[in-house]
């Protein structure tokens, strides 16, 4: 997969700004989005207004008064559950969750302002992040076992009052998080049920550390994600893609003379499981794309495309290292995809460079210790 950025957008008052990192090209408008917070008993129930492609990677409470270096409220990543996600999160609740990070079990009472940040996927590569803000004080308060579905959120922030609706309204004001007012079927995804046992943990030990790359900067560390294997070729869950769960990624972009960040150059490695197929049957069904005609990605023109050899590597079930060149924004770039699969667990690795030499030359440096972490699962 060549998708060296995510789409990545902040509520910030409850307003949805598009937030790109260097080098992304833009892949959605903003679009209105109004969750709301109500307080039920001792509970802080929070509405997010969903599309049915939605997926839910991680969320963050934090004291919006706390410093940078202070922990946060709550961290959680991992849902055990995508398919039965729902609309509704208790915040605080670890229940859902595959990890927890934050303050101990023994949390204080909630902040007077709250921040929490949702990063919610679509399931499909891409992710929005919606950063909310309240004023607790503001927060209607509801007695223990009020219908969840009738009573009245506030979508009001730090600086107002606000105002009071229901989770039908919020969904009427609301556009779709992700993918608009018409997402569309949602992707094949892999239900709890098909997964083997562990395979959250088995990710992890497949995603490389941050210091494997050490030409680079990192961009980001440790992220959820869920993504298909690749999009070469047009290849997406509409073409029958499966879409793995529990994903990781890690990145690292390099930096011109200047300090600032090249988007020419960023590497990005990505770690999935699969249930309903094997990985190496992910990998079959990338290779059998490959070979298409010119096409368009993005404001990326792709023009050719070719496997690279590889020697065997111990450990993997199926192995693929394919390179692409094209142009984006009137210059020469390249992309080299190194796919490897392990029963269950996907590992791919994607370089973005000005040369396919200079491509093939770093995804071949990382293919030895991506096969490695992958076969410690």
């Amino acid at each position: 997969m060549r998708k060296t950025c995510r789409r990545l957008a902040g509520v910030l008052a409850l307003t949805l700004v598009a937030a790109m990192p260097a080098g992304c090209r833009p892949e959605s408008e903003s679009r209105s989005y109004y969750p709301g917070l109500a307080r039920i008993g001792d509970t802080y129930q929070l509405f997010m207004p969903l599309c049915p492609t939605d997926g839910l990677l991680e969320v963050t409470v934090r004291d919006g008064r706390a410093t940078e270096d202070e922990p946060d409220w709550w961290r959680v990543e991992g849902l055990r559950d995508q398919a039965g996600l729902s609309e509704f999160l208790v915040l605080g609740d670890d229940g859902p969750f595959l990890e927890t990070t934050g303050k101990s079990l023994a949390r204080p009472p909630m902040p007077d302002q709250i921040v929490v940040k949702l990063r919610q996927s679509d399931r499909n590569g891409s992710s929005d992040e919606n950063t909310l803000l309240f004023n607790s004080a503001a927060v209607p308060s509801y007695p223990s076992g009020a219908d969840m579905q009738r009573i009245r959120y506030t979508t009001g922030t730090v600086s107002s009052e606000g105002d009071l609706a229901t989770p039908e309204e919020m969904r009427r004001r609301s556009e779709c998080a992700i993918g608009g007012r018409s997402p569309g079927p949602a992707p094949s995804l892999q239900p709890v049920t098909s997964l083997r046992p562990g395979a959250y943990s088995r990710v992890k030990k497949a995603t490389l550390g941050t210091d494997a790359v050490d030409w680079m900067e990192v961009y980001s560390a440790a992220r959820p994600e869920e993504d298909i294997a690749s999009d070469v070729c047009g290849n997406s869950p509409a073409t029958g893609a499966v879409v793995s769960a529990l994903g990781r990624s890690v990145s690292w972009q390099a930096k011109t003379d200047d300090g600032s960040w090249d988007w020419r150059r960023f590497i990005w490695n990505y770690v999935g499981a699969y249930g309903t197929i094997s990985a190496a049957d992910a990998v079959e069904q990338v290779d059998g794309r490959l070979g298409c005609g010119p096409y368009i990605w993005g404001d990326i023109r792709l023009n050719t495309s070719r496997r690279v050899g590889l020697p065997p590597l111990p450990g993997i079930d199926r192995q693929l290292l394919f390179c692409e060149q094209g142009e984006q924004q009137d210059e020469e770039i390249a992309f080299c995809t190194l796919l490897l699969a392990r029963h269950d667990i996907l590992s791919r690795v994607v370089v973005k460079a000005t040369t396919e030499e200079e491509a093939v030359t770093s995804a071949r440096a990382l293919a030895d210790e991506a096969a490695e972490a992958l076969a410690r699962t």
